[in-house]
């Protein structure tokens, strides 16, 4: 048994041994969630820095990459794509202008909404680490069946959207 399903069977335990009536089944099923989100989180930042970038740089690189020729796009739709704030954006861009892997356009009124486009080296190395990349990811769900992964994409698919369209309670 994984290191994982153990902690994750003990809460469980734990939490029946203290209020058996308590259902807690979601509760385990967010935990393996969560578990695999930092274990994933963590190899890929280590690919990443192995390749000499952020996985944050990485998103933003992708999501130009993604976007079809020229690759470019607007700040705030590169935050949509990334699903980050506008001001973490204009940081990563601007370490990101700094390597020489994307260029701003000129736009004198507003930095903010001045296009980005990826450089010639920024599509270099982005195409050189998305293979590598799929590849990771591959491996991580080796163990797993492709109709099984099918099933996973759709289970949480479904749990995402849910969450999604659920208000906080604050």
């Amino acid at each position: 048994m994984s290191m994982s399903r153990e902690l994750v069977d003990s809460m469980v335990r734990s939490w029946q041994n203290e209020l058996p009536d308590l259902d807690v089944g979601a509760m385990a099923s967010f935990a393996h969630v969560h578990r695999l989100s930092a274990l994933v989180r963590k190899q890929v930042d280590v690919f990443m820095a192995d390749h000499a970038i952020s996985t944050g740089e990485f998103d933003v690189m992708s999501a130009l990459r993604r976007s079809g020729k020229p690759y470019e796009m607007r700040p705030a739709e590169i935050a949509t794509a990334v699903m980050l704030s506008p001001s973490g954006m204009t940081h990563r861009l601007d370490l990101l202008e700094a390597a020489g892997l994307i260029e701003r356009l000129v736009d004198p009124s507003n930095r903010r909404t001045a296009p980005v486009r990826l450089s010639r080296a920024g599509q270099k190395l982005v195409d050189t680490l998305v293979h590598s990349y799929a590849e990771l990811l591959n491996e991580l769900l080796s163990d797993i069946k492709p109709a099984e992964h099918r099933q996973l994409d759709i289970l949480l698919s479904k749990i995402t959207t849910k969450v999604s369209n659920t208000s906080p309670s604050r």
